[in-house]
């Protein structure tokens, strides 16, 4: 049986466009996955930062462009198989601003 993965963001400037944000998430799996493996991907969740499991991750894990591997555990309720955190911060006003530009103008 094949691994299906799921990608679940968080970050307030998703919803100020979120067809965008998952187009934008689509291109970047797609281009770090290639076509293949991008059939991998089950589906893309958008969460909003102030979901009570973002802001639990958000206490609990303090991760930076890294690669925390959760396996076969329970986290908040939430029964996990096989997690990477890549990253679990609050975000800075500073970069919500700067990604809210980018996807206004719709690019990458």
């Amino acid at each position: 049986m094949t691994d299906r993965w799921d990608l679940v963001a968080s970050a307030p400037w998703i919803y100020l466009n979120k067809k965008g944000s998952f187009e934008y998430f689509a291109r970047k799996l797609e281009t770090h996955l290639g076509k293949d493996s991008l059939l991998s991907i089950s589906r893309i969740v958008l969460l909003r930062p102030d979901n009570p499991v973002v802001e639990a991750f958000n206490r609990a894990f303090k991760v930076k462009h890294g690669a925390l591997e959760l396996a076969d555990t329970n986290v908040f309720d939430l029964e996990i198989k096989r997690a990477y955190v890549i990253t679990s911060q609050r975000p800075k006003t500073q970069s919500i601003n700067k990604e809210a530009e980018r996807l206004k103008a719709g690019s990458n």
